[in-house]
């Protein structure tokens, strides 16, 4: 037991030396910044997952809607219903 509390009187002097030697302070720093980042671009991917997720239908041409300011040609409009389309 006594060789264990001189170990860790050592470590302990020892982690203070390098604490004010700057060495940890950097070695903190680096460690902060680092998984600020991963958190940034896992936070990133997620949302652009949630994005297309979203718009699945429209990146795949599954439900698409045609708008414009003028009325439908009549050819155009018989051509939709006759594919079973929905016309307004």
């Amino acid at each position: 037991m006594n060789g264990l509390k001189r170990s860790l009187l050592l470590a302990a002097s020892m982690l203070a030396r390098d604490w004010r030697a700057g060495e940890l302070r950097l070695l903190a720093a680096v460690i902060v910044i680092a998984v600020a980042s991963v958190s940034t671009v896992a936070f990133f991917a997620e949302r652009m997952r949630l994005v297309l997720d979203s718009q699945a239908n429209n990146l795949l041409g599954a439900d698409m809607l045609v708008v414009s300011d003028r009325r439908l040609v009549p050819e155009f409009v018989e051509e939709a219903k006759r594919a079973g389309l929905s016309t307004l």
